[in-house]
């Protein structure tokens, strides 16, 4: 492979790992409140952002098996602080809602916990940070480049 396209291929890598950064994988007005879904190319991400109705999300990585994320997300009103936490199991492009573990519960500052939300829809996921080895050319391992190779034929386009 000449210069030339050993360059343009980092090139059109470095701008698909762009393209596929912060990319909306699924949406939809009625949510998904329970059970399974396919979201083409959540397969590639090792952190999604699944968005839930009504509040902020969740910032999901992937571990053993799935996503998993939580955190404190709001202000609810009255004055109470929303906590939240989801887990969805992954096989190939398909998510599953783990059941008890998509919630928010709210805490009351006068007191302890005051109501637990379970059924929250989510209604849009955005891939967030891509698999490298997903989204480069080839499919395979991200490639070790020499950079100083290019040093020639970069100045050349300048000059």
């Amino acid at each position: 492979m000449s210069k030339k396209s050993e360059l343009n291929e980092m090139l059109r890598n470095i701008m698909n790992l762009f393209a596929a950064r912060n990319k909306v994988l699924w949406e939809s007005a009625e949510g998904w409140a329970s059970g399974s879904l396919t979201v083409p190319g959540v397969s590639g991400y090792s952190t999604i952002y699944a968005e839930a109705e009504g509040v902020t999300g969740f910032t999901l990585h992937k571990s053993v098996g799935g996503f998993l994320g939580g955190g404190i997300l709001a202000t609810w009103s009255g004055g109470a602080t929303a906590t939240g936490e989801m887990r969805l199991q992954i096989s190939g492009d398909r998510l599953t809602r783990v059941g008890e573990n998509c919630y928010i519960l709210l805490h009351s500052f006068d007191g302890g916990h005051t109501e637990r939300i379970k059924d929250m829809k989510i209604t849009k996921i955005i891939g967030v940070e891509p698999i490298q080895s997903k989204i480069l050319s080839g499919g395979g391992a991200a490639p070790k480049r020499n950079f100083s190779r290019f040093t020639g034929l970069v100045r050349g386009c300048f000059a």
